[in-house]
């Protein structure tokens, strides 16, 4: 259905007068549910989009429409002629995306969540709720929600023929609330995957009811400057953070990032090695092509500490003579812009367990808030760390909160980091390991 929306609407801007035209259509079929200590709701909806760019020389317009009845579409294509025509010239515009095609990615669409049975959510939904329930009578499940997404996406402009993909995705959390003798805590696990059998829901459950349940013993630290080991899920959220502007190359064009002219130069640490990898299999981040119709690769961001380059979307790429990475993203009413697949950090060789064996006084960091206050443009972190164990004597020792970390993430990532663990965890489209920094401040 949504390839013969595409292939109406390039068949009648062949009609118009225009330079260069592009379709991106995408439809979504989603069952959404929101639990606490019941099932609260449960919800399937059905959404189609429509975006189309036409170029008439180096006028460009944009417009999106959900709409897809003969004359929505109608009225789309001539109200982005129309938008065109009215802008401004972009001088540094060259064309749209050329060379469409699909790169191989596994195990992206998962054949169980099309026209699943509403029992599948409201299975695994339950058994995270009793899982809580297991744990501790003190604990129980505050809120959450369990999103399953079947998508199909169809693009296609006038310099090639139509490329589509399918994918799905299945993302979950669950906060849990535990109380005893006049304390309240609560602790949120989450996962995400292209695949339902790749999430452990009664998992997810039980650890988030531990950690509430160990946390109501949580003590506060003295400011101090100290060893830090992040948890790998903390970390990969850390790294998203911190690198997804600086990377793309929108934000060096635009003189945002702190990146920019650094291309060959040493800016982490030699352990450090990270790649955008949009054909890793499973991770939601993952596709056959990007927004453009451009296939997705594998693209060296670090290698040993050096940077190596950025990601590109068609414009960004054409303005310095290059190739798209196939990192263009975007929604039905807005222009592509490059933006991560996923982050994947290569990891070390050493164990979690030896790294804690090797502190003799620290602090593990396991679950921040306000991580977004930091600035990617200066480096500078700043998080409060609701959820943490102090280390003594190379041990985890007795849980801490309520404190913030700080620091340069540059001088953190070259000249501070100590190690990188060879276990990883994924935190929505970023793949990380575990690492400890040294000499970190930490203000009470």
């Amino acid at each position: 259905m949504i390839r013969d929306i595409a292939d109406y609407v390039l068949k009648r801007l062949e009609r118009v007068n225009v330079t260069e035209a592009e379709v991106y259509v995408v439809k979504t079929v989603r069952s959404s549910l929101k639990l606490s200590e019941i099932i609260e709701s449960l919800r399937t909806s059905e959404n189609i989009g429509v975006g189309v760019r036409v170029v008439i020389g180096k006028k460009v317009g944009i417009y999106g429409t959900n709409d897809v009845t003969k004359e929505g579409l109608d009225k789309v294509i001539d109200d982005v002629v129309s938008i065109a025509k009215s802008n401004p010239e972009d001088p540094y515009w060259v064309s749209l995306a050329k060379g469409l095609g699909k790169s191989s990615v596994n195990e992206i669409f998962d054949k169980k969540l099309v026209d699943a049975d509403p029992s599948l959510l409201t299975d695994k939904a339950s058994l995270m709720i009793d899982s809580v329930k297991s744990v501790s009578p003190n604990a129980r499940p505050a809120r959450g929600s369990l999103r399953i997404d079947v998508s199909e996406v169809v693009v296609g402009n006038s310099h090639g023929e139509l490329v589509s993909r399918k994918e799905t995705a299945v993302s979950t959390w669950i906060q849990v609330k535990a109380e005893e003798e006049g304390k309240s805590v609560t602790y949120t696990e989450l996962d995400m995957s292209r695949v339902i059998d790749d999430i452990d829901f009664e998992g997810l459950g039980k650890v988030a009811a531990s950690k509430a349940i160990e946390f109501l013993k949580a003590t506060k630290v003295e400011t101090m400057k100290t060893d830090v080991i992040f948890d790998a899920k903390e970390f990969a959220h850390l790294l998203s953070v911190m690198l997804s502007g600086p990377i793309s190359a929108e934000w060096v064009q635009k003189g945002r990032s702190p990146l920019a002219g650094k291309v060959g130069m040493e800016i982490f640490s030699k352990e450090v090695t990270i790649l955008d990898d949009g054909t890793y299999p499973r991770m939601v981040g993952s596709r056959e092509f990007d927004d453009e119709g451009i296939p997705t690769r594998k693209t060296v961001i670090v290698d040993g500490g050096v940077l190596r380059g950025f990601i590109y979307d068609t414009y960004t790429a054409n303005k310095e003579g290059k190739k798209s990475t196939g990192n263009a993203h975007r929604t039905i009413s807005t222009a592509p812009t490059p933006q991560p697949n996923n982050l994947v950090m290569k990891p070390g060789t050493t164990s979690l367990d030896e790294v804690i064996k090797d502190t003799k006084r620290g602090i593990y960091v396991l679950a921040t808030i306000g991580m977004w206050l930091s600035n990617p443009v200066s480096g500078n972190i700043n998080a409060t760390v609701t959820h943490g164990y102090l280390i003594e004597n190379g041990e985890l020792s007795k849980p801490i909160k309520g404190f913030i970390i700080s620091g340069d993430f540059y001088e953190l990532m070259k000249s501070k980091l100590v190690a990188i663990t060879k276990e990883t965890s994924r935190f929505f489209n970023v793949i990380a390991p575990y690492v400890k920094f040294s000499d970190v401040q930490i203000s009470a």
